[in-house]
């Protein structure tokens, strides 16, 4: 049976020296064996100046290594490449990992707040997060650091039929909580253009939302819906 590993690329910041290795251990326990046992001595001497590493891939075929591997070190492209790749698959999941957390924690404050009972969406591509039991209202629940405005996808409001849409904020850093009311005259209002997030053009228009838009949730709140 085939085995999984990991591989990570090294960088001395002293000497520029670099280094491609693998793993299945956590990578911090690597490192410290490394630097406790001198098991690899490219590697030791890169551990003891000042580096940085980066994850490259992730569950490489161990027979898949050392062709890999052969072939990074003299394609710095190719090798770039699966840094970004990686980094931006684990930023992502983190991402999904922390939705999920904020969607746990805030279905019973939203339930207490606003009187209802909700269901979660069965499949995570679902448009929306939460119906309550009588398909009257919608919930997008969306963690994101505030600062001067929010966004929203525009397949967001092109869905919106015979529901009611409250859209809930938790910002990460302040981690206050907050509201908003689907209004259409609102959103008419609102610009709407694709915007710059990660480095990249969102693939589709997004509702730019000025926070003076956004109410304060407090846990003591009770809001009765129409």
């Amino acid at each position: 049976m085939s085995s999984l590993t990991n591989i990570y690329y090294f960088v001395s910041l002293a000497t520029t020296r670099t280094h491609i290795v693998f793993t299945n251990e956590n990578i911090n326990a690597f490192i410290e064996q490394n630097i406790r046992n001198k098991l690899d001595d490219v590697l030791y001497h890169i551990l003891n100046q000042k580096y940085i590493y980066h994850f490259v891939k992730r569950n490489v075929l161990i027979e898949n290594v050392e062709p890999l591997i052969n072939t990074l070190k003299t394609n710095k492209i190719r090798l770039n490449q699966l840094i970004t790749k990686t980094r931006n698959e684990i930023a992502y999941e983190k991402r999904l990992i922390l939705g999920a957390n904020n969607e746990l924690e805030l279905k019973p404050i939203v339930e207490r707040i606003f009187g209802v009972d909700l269901i979660k969406t069965l499949d995570k591509y679902d448009i929306y997060d939460f119906y309550d039991v009588n398909h009257k209202y919608v919930f997008e629940i969306k963690s994101l650091n505030i600062t001067y405005n929010v966004f929203i996808g525009a397949n967001k409001i092109a869905n919106v039929g015979n529901f009611k849409l409250i859209f809930i904020f938790k910002c990460n850093v302040s981690r206050f909580i907050y509201y908003l009311i689907y209004s259409k005259d609102l959103f008419d209002s609102l610009e709407l253009r694709n915007i710059e997030m990660r480095g990249k053009l969102t693939p589709s228009p997004m509702y730019i939302i000025p926070v003076k838009h956004l109410t304060v949730l407090h846990q003591t709140d009770r809001i009765i819906l129409d």
